[in-house]
């Protein structure tokens, strides 16, 4: 996609025939719209996508039968082509800025849970008020939560045992300190 969409900066300033410049556009135009409105990662692409449609916008000016346009002498004015390279900087701009605050990898959703907080805070998946009454419990529900998000069963349940244990312990101390308490 980069590569197809770099050669709209190679195109020349000046007026040029039209089938030079769809030759070096269509593949441009297919390439950005597959990455922008096509792909698993469009959540994470919903800034670009307004500048995106605005460059497919238009490269749509040049979009057609290159074997009709060969017999055409159409032209193309140095202006509309410096157009085209001005939305395209746009757009790579807004891209750059939206990829450096992309995760980097991609989880597919499971069920209705964040793939955030399963990847990032998986200990918000649960109450409140955990982190306070047993605190030994919130890194491995946090684990736990990214095993899930990067389909680890196993190591999930581990996690999860070992959060149980956590509260268990939390629970029998509670039940000593209450046993030993004054009446």
């Amino acid at each position: 996609m980069g590569t197809r969409l770099h050669t709209l900066m190679l195109l020349p300033d000046e007026d040029t025939r039209l089938l030079d410049i769809a030759i070096k556009t269509q593949p441009a135009r297919k390439a950005l719209y597959e990455f922008v409105f096509q792909t698993v990662f469009r959540s994470d692409l919903a800034p670009v996508e307004r500048p995106a449609a605005e460059l497919l916008n238009g490269l749509d000016k040049y979009e057609g039968d290159i074997v009709d346009m060969i017999a055409d002498e159409k032209v193309v004015g140095g202006w509309e082509i410096r157009s085209l390279k001005d939305q395209y900087r746009v757009f790579e701009n807004v891209l750059y800025a939206s990829l450096r605050t992309s995760q980097i990898y991609y989880v597919s959703p499971k069920g209705g849970y964040s793939t955030l907080y399963l990847t990032e805070a998986g200990e918000l998946l649960f109450s409140a008020d955990l982190g306070k009454k047993v605190p030994g419990a919130v890194s491995d529900l946090r684990e736990a939560a990214k095993c899930i998000a990067f389909e680890l069963p196993t190591a999930a349940g581990f996690h999860l045992h070992r959060a149980n244990e956590a509260v268990f312990e939390g629970l029998l101390g509670q039940c000593d300190r209450e046993s030993r308490a004054p009446e």
